[in-house]
This record gives C-alpha cells, sequence and structure tokens, in this order.
C-alpha cells in the first residue's frame, strides 16, 4: 500500500511539473509575441511612429476608464455586505485582469511592465475578495480602496513612459533619417566635383589631351634620307673594295 501511495505521489508531482513547464513556455511564447509586435521596423517614418504613440496613449486612457468603472461596481457590490454581493466582486476583478492583458498586448514594452504591476495588485484584490466572508467584507473592502485611490497616479505614470518611450523611437528614426540624407549629400558632392565619375574621361570632340602627331612626318623625310645616304655611301664602299660582290653573292645564296 505505501507503495502505490509513493507512485501515486510520484505522479501526481510528475504532473505538476510538466503542467509548470507547458505554462512557463506558454508564457514566453507570449512574450516574444508581443514583443515582435512592438518592435518598430527600420523603414517607419517619423509620423508613423508617432502616430503608433498617439494609439498606445489611447488605450492607456482605455484601461484606465475600465479600471475605474468596474472598481466602483466592485465596491458597490461589497457595499452590500452579502455572499451574492462578494461572488460578484471576485468575478468583476477576474474578468477586468483578462481585460488588462489584452489592452496591454499594444503597448511599448516599459509600459507594459508597469500595467503588468497594477494587474498584480488588482489580482491580489481578486484573491481577497474571493475568500472573504460577509464577516471580513470590511478589511476586503480597504484594500479595493486603497487600489482605487492609486488609480489615476499610477495610469499617469503609465501614459508618461509611453510617452518617454516613443520619443526616443522617434529621436533614433530622426538620427537614422539625418544619417541616410548626409550619405546621400556626400555622394552627390562626389559626383559634382568630378570625382570617380570624371576620372580618366576623354572627349572624343576634345583633341587638349591627343598626342600630337605633327612632327611624324618631318621625322620620316629626315630617317629616309639618311637612310638612302647610307644605303648608297655603303654600296659604293662595298663597289670600291671589291668585296661587296661576294657578299651580295653569300646573301642571295643564303636567301635561296
Amino acid at each position: 500500500m505505501n507503495t502505490i501511495n509513493k507512485q501515486q505521489g510520484i505522479g501526481i508531482v510528475a504532473i505538476i511539473f510538466i503542467i509548470a513547464i507547458i505554462a512557463i513556455g506558454g508564457y514566453a511564447i507570449y512574450q516574444a509575441n508581443v514583443s515582435e509586435d512592438m518592435e518598430i521596423s527600420d523603414d517607419q517614418t517619423v509620423e508613423e511612429i508617432q502616430a503608433q504613440g498617439d494609439e498606445m496613449l489611447d488605450t492607456v486612457a482605455v484601461i484606465e476608464a475600465d479600471v475605474i468603472e468596474t472598481f466602483a461596481k466592485v465596491k458597490t457590490n461589497l457595499g452590500l455586505k452579502t455572499d451574492e454581493g462578494l461572488k460578484l466582486a471576485a468575478a468583476l476583478l477576474a474578468d477586468l485582469q483578462v481585460r488588462i492583458d489584452a489592452y496591454a498586448a499594444s503597448l511599448t514594452p516599459n509600459a507594459q511592465a508597469q500595467v503588468n504591476a497594477f494587474k498584480k495588485r488588482v489580482g491580489s484584490a481578486h484573491a481577497k475578495v474571493a475568500s472573504a466572508t460577509v464577516d471580513t467584507i470590511a478589511d476586503v473592502a480597504a484594500d479595493v480602496d486603497a487600489i482605487n485611490a492609486d488609480i489615476e497616479s499610477s495610469f499617469d505614470d503609465i501614459e508618461a513612459t509611453v510617452g518617454a518611450d516613443i520619443d526616443a523611437m522617434i529621436e533614433a528614426a530622426s538620427d537614422d533619417d539625418d544619417a541616410e540624407e548626409e550619405m546621400h549629400d556626400g555622394n552627390d558632392e562626389t559626383m559634382d566635383d568630378g570625382g570617380t565619375a570624371d576620372d580618366g574621361y576623354i572627349d572624343p570632340l576634345d583633341d587638349s589631351g591627343l598626342i600630337d602627331h605633327s612632327n611624324d612626318d618631318e621625322t620620316m623625310d629626315d630617317g629616309s634620307a639618311t637612310g638612302d645616304d647610307s644605303g648608297d655611301d655603303t654600296s659604293d664602299e662595298t663597289t670600291d673594295d671589291g668585296t661587296g660582290a661576294d657578299v651580295q653573292a653569300e646573301g642571295e645564296l643564303v636567301v635561296e
């Protein structure tokens, strides 16, 4: 019997461990998807980023309005001091946490962290309301009132965070645009100065860079005359020596 109980205990622990791993994995995937949705692409303009920031601020305002309305209903139900009122109050707080998660997915990571911190306080209040009795409603109502009093300041901080994040994104986008513009300006100046684009280029209609061959004819004439004179002198010398004929004969023999 003890062996069976141990095996069952081990099995239960294993199941709990598997569920925990699945839950952690699911949360990691959710966070990765949220981060991907929040990523600002490189080709977004400053105007597009500003528009996205305005949408986030609208979302924060929607969350705050929802929280204020929900807490008003919770307080009303707690004021009934009945078991039914406690159940309704607990249900309202549970549903509010789900809506807060859905809203926060479209905010910046920093703003999401602040919203999640506020949601934890809502979750704590929900746990106390769900476990409260008619006799302990007063204590639970005090916790709800404390959260209700912090709603405005909490969401003011969240709005400030969204604004700061958007300003940082706009500044980064502006710096990228300026760097790209400077690069283009530098390329234009290089082309205007005749840098790499004009180097080595010769206009076929411009003879300023061509070699002057005007003296070539004179050189050829001088060479021809010299050749003729030397040829005549050599011929005469050969004839005078009497060896020219032999050399000429040998030359003809070699040619054959």
